[in-house]
């Protein structure tokens, strides 16, 4: 499943504006099961210009 997700993603989201370099972005996501949301976004942005990216979730199905 998490295999198939990121493909679903691969090349889904990019950079339509150009972004000054150096800028630092700050990604929410709700929930991550597998973190491939968030990693292809991360990507994209890499790709555009941006040097540093956060990733921050709301809830994770994971028990401890």
């Amino acid at each position: 499943e998490a295999r198939e997700r990121r493909e679903n993603l691969r090349n889904a989201f990019r950079v339509v504006d150009e972004l000054p370099q150096h800028r630092r972005v700050g990604l929410v996501d709700d929930v991550i099961t597998t973190a491939a949301t968030l990693n292809a976004c991360a990507l994209a942005l890499r790709a555009g210009g941006v040097r540093t990216v956060w990733g921050l979730a709301l809830a994770s199905p994971f028990r401890t």
